[in-house]
């Protein structure tokens, strides 16, 4: 049975007893990513669920009577700010911007991240503040024939937590995620030392060197996790540590060297008269990035290759250009790699450096296996996909949910 509540605890590698006495502000295990439902966070105060309950019916309605204030299907609400003057003060809820702000700081003080915030120098000693940007998705469709993870992390470096909450009234899949434990070079670096206090980058820094030391096992280490998530359910996360992506109902497939020799030769041996537009040429694509990362040494032979692979499209250029000896380069690195730890990911505009969020995904990661993937979960896939229809239509009952952002601004 799916836990209530998945985080890291002191049975899992957690924080141990002595960092939580003698600093309470460092980033504890317990933060990186945790998920449940309301009422276990608030230890049964049906208040809070019956609070959220009809703020989400409210919202709902609001934005069914005022389409045109939706922005690409969200509503953009009123940023929540924080300070170390307010940060303990009660919000009067009259409104429902009020109520929506009332009810976030609650859910934060209670997952942690408002201790978090006060116990941290840099937001006592009044330099930064917090801005908390609130969307509200009033029906969001769930795709349960998606098999792609679109894996990302949301916005700019200054986001520090991301909390999903749902109104679901069933049980819903949770987002997929997986520990981001890679350095970061010098630019990225430079970049947080900008945007972030010093302390908390060297905080995430520390997170980082942690996550290499607990054992593949770890819940969110060797694998790309995802919860089942109860009524009322949330998903939490430090942004900059985590990979996460929308989840997906159906088993990724994987690739095979036969199908891919069988790709390769459907797309170059007449590559001036073929039809580009099929999943079959991203599925080659998107193999042919997992390649070049493993075999680097070998493919890097070839003229400007690397360019070529900066977008689906320069790879086509490379495939209509290509001389004979380079196409069969590209078969012998092929059969050279052991295709089958890696699966199809649906990363493909991920790859290449977006020199706005930075948010470039390391392809090599595929390797991890993925909980939705396993035979088991498949199984209670089903039946979770079965609660989500509404039984008078027989379609996915469309999600509703809040997303924050808690950003961190100078004063």
């Amino acid at each position: 049975m799916e836990n209530n509540k998945r985080k890291f605890t002191g049975n899992e590698n957690g924080p141990s007893k002595k960092q939580k006495t003698d600093n309470n502000h460092i980033i504890t295990r317990e933060l990186w990513i945790n998920s449940g439902d309301l009422n276990h966070l608030f230890k049964g105060n049906n208040d809070i669920v019956d609070y959220w309950k009809v703020l989400a019916s409210d919202l709902t309605q609001y934005c069914k009577d005022n389409p045109g204030e939706l922005n690409s299907g969200l509503l953009i609400m009123p940023p929540l700010e924080i300070t170390r003057d307010n940060i303990g003060s009660t919000i009067k809820d009259t409104t429902n911007v009020s109520k929506t702000h009332k009810f976030i700081k609650d859910f934060m003080s209670k997952n942690g991240q408002l201790e978090y915030i006060a116990n941290s120098e840099w937001f006592k000693n009044g330099e930064w503040k917090i801005a908390v940007d609130i969307n509200f998705y009033p029906n969001r469709d769930f795709q349960k024939d998606s098999n792609e993870l679109v894996v990302h992390k949301d916005r700019y470096c200054k986001n520090l937590f991301v909390n999903l909450i749902f109104d679901n009234t069933t049980r819903i899949l949770g987002t997929e995620w997986t520990l981001d434990d890679l350095e970061r070079d010098n630019e990225w670096n430079a970049i947080l030392n900008d945007v972030l206090p010093k302390e908390l980058v060297s905080q995430l820094e520390n997170a980082r060197e942690s996550m290499k030391t607990i054992e593949d096992k770890t819940y969110g280490k060797g694998y790309w996790e995802s919860s089942i998530l109860e009524p009322f359910g949330y998903v939490s996360f430090i942004n900059e540590l985590i990979w996460h992506s929308t989840p997906a109902a159906l088993p990724r497939k994987k690739f095979s060297e036969l199908d891919l020799l069988e790709l390769f030769n459907e797309f170059s041996s007449n590559p001036k008269n073929t039809d580009y537009n099929k999943d079959s040429f991203v599925f080659l694509y998107e193999a042919i990035l997992i390649a070049y990362e493993v075999k680097s040494d070998d493919l890097s032979k070839l003229n400007n290759f690397q360019e070529s692979l900066k977008n689906i499209n320069s790879f086509i250029v490379f495939l209509v250009n290509a001389k004979p000896q380079e196409n069969e380069l590209l078969i012998e690195v092929i059969k050279s790699i052991d295709w089958g730890q890696y699966k199809i990911t649906g990363l493909i505009g991920q790859y290449a450096k977006d020199s706005n969020n930075n948010n470039e995904f390391p392809i090599g990661k595929n390797s991890k296996d993925r909980r939705n993937s396993l035979d088991a979960r498949q199984s209670e896939i089903i039946k979770v996909l079965a609660e989500m229809k509404d039984p008078k239509t027989g379609k996915l009952l469309k999600r509703s949910f809040i997303r924050t952002w808690v950003t961190l601004k100078k004063v």
